[in-house]
């Protein structure tokens, strides 16, 4: 018989208890939310070890910070799976299955230059920079984009960080950016929905139109302002089979004390040596393909359609 295990979800409601109970039917799953407060997820961690959890699915509030987390569970040699952000310098993560950040970047910045005209006026609003993530797509855009800066086909007219991903932080930041760049701007580079949402609300404030605006994550919200043309596009990855492998990787630890193998598809070094990965290739959403994510299931067409006009996309 297998004894009753636990598992734990720090801040991410998407990790799957539901294929853990298929495999073990007794696992009980125990979920904390810290929001975005780095000492929080600490404290949970904490709880979670002194209350006997036999692994964590962890979602970093700060991707350096919490290699003390892993740590403090490698001591009482409790796997840990970093989920959806990367942890930076430790080398005692089972697994980490999430975004290839520079490629979602990548695909961001290839979107831009493909779709932007020559001589547009580029702003750049990043995510925050103690997240990994945010890291990762600033090179992976500006590794497409640079370029083209330099050779005078775009111009960068500002660029700034937003800690913790705040979206008051946000639109202060970038109200500050379009101040300075005179109110002049054909593109804002944004790697997240929320953020695209409150770009997308100063520039109708200020009423600026057509501008190209970019996120990433496909909220409901994302992809209802991408219908109405308040957002450009939005750039993901397919976060249920990110959910399912978390799940499946869990499962194979608590049960033969290991990752199976046919889940790991690489390996990275976030500066303390290899850790093994489960890397998921990003894609890009437009209202031209934006019906496959109604197909795929990632949202019903009844929400994203709800309050957008007939004949709008899929609607």
């Amino acid at each position: 018989s297998i004894r009753r295990q636990r598992q734990m979800c720090i801040r991410d409601r998407t990790c799957s208890p539901k294929k853990l109970k298929e495999e073990f039917p007794n696992v009980e799953t125990v979920m904390y939310n810290a929001n975005a407060s780095d000492s929080t997820q600490q404290s949970q961690v904490d709880t979670a070890l002194t209350r006997g959890a036999d692994a964590i699915v962890l979602v970093s509030v700060d991707s350096t910070s919490a290699a003390r987390m892993v740590q403090v569970a490698a001591q009482s040699n409790v796997p840990v799976v970093s989920y959806d952000h990367p942890i930076m310098n430790t080398a005692d993560l089972s697994l980490f299955v999430g975004v290839d950040g520079i490629a979602q970047g990548e695909a961001t910045g290839e979107w831009v230059a493909e779709n932007a005209p020559e001589g547009a006026r580029v702003l750049f609003l990043n995510g925050s920079p103690t997240d990994d993530n945010a890291v990762d797509f600033n090179e992976g855009y500006h590794s497409v984009l640079d370029p083209l800066i330099e050779s005078g086909k775009l111009e960068m007219v500002g660029e700034d960080w937003v800690p913790g991903w705040d979206p008051q932080t946000a639109q202060s930041t970038f109200e500050q950016l379009l101040t300075k760049a005179g109110g002049d701007v054909d593109v804002v580079v944004v790697p997240w929905d929320d953020g695209a949402g409150v770009v997308s609300t100063v520039l109708r404030n200020e009423k600026l139109s057509d501008v190209l605006v970019t996120g990433g994550d496909a909220n409901l919200a994302g992809l209802q302002r991408v219908l109405l043309g308040e957002q450009s596009m939005t750039v993901i990855r397919d976060d249920q089979t990110q959910s399912v492998v978390s799940a499946q990787a869990i499962a194979g630890l608590l049960k033969d004390g290991k990752v199976p193998s046919d889940l790991i598809t690489g390996s990275a070094d976030y500066g303390a040596g290899d850790v093994p990965t489960h890397l998921l290739t990003p894609k890009v959403y437009t209202i031209d393909n934006i019906n496959e994510l109604v197909d795929s299931g990632w949202v019903t067409k009844d929400d994203l359609c709800n309050g957008i006009p007939a004949g709008t996309g899929p609607c």
